[in-house]
């Protein structure tokens, strides 16, 4: 489902790695994608969190990375369900930068591991 959701995004020919971890019943999603211009890096990660949305009821949370050409971290973060529920596709060109992004944590920025 998240990979279906991806496909209808910025990010779809970038994605480089989805994985759901359902061992337990706090289900956690990873997504990592290669960067596209940084200056988009905020909406490309909403769009990331969008899709989780489309899942269903069973991500609790999605961790979430872009990296560069040699796979180096460029941005991390963590966004809970109640945060990327709140997401709304059509409406991320616009509230991206200025409403969405708050909803993510422990956003980190520039090359790191």
């Amino acid at each position: 489902a998240i990979r279906n959701a991806l496909s209808q995004t910025v990010v779809a020919s970038r994605v480089r790695e989805i994985e759901v971890n359902t061992d337990s019943d706090y289900v956690v999603a990873y997504v990592k994608w290669e960067c596209g211009d940084k200056r988009d890096i905020d909406t490309e990660a909403a769009y990331v969190a969008w899709a989780a949305s489309q899942s269903g009821e069973i991500i609790k949370v999605l961790g979430l990375w872009c990296v560069n050409s040699n796979d180096t971290k460029l941005y991390s973060a963590q966004i809970g369900r109640e945060g990327f529920m709140r997401i709304a596709k059509r409406s991320i060109p616009r509230f991206a930068r200025s409403r969405y992004v708050r909803l993510f944590q422990g956003v980190k920025r520039g090359p790191h591991k």
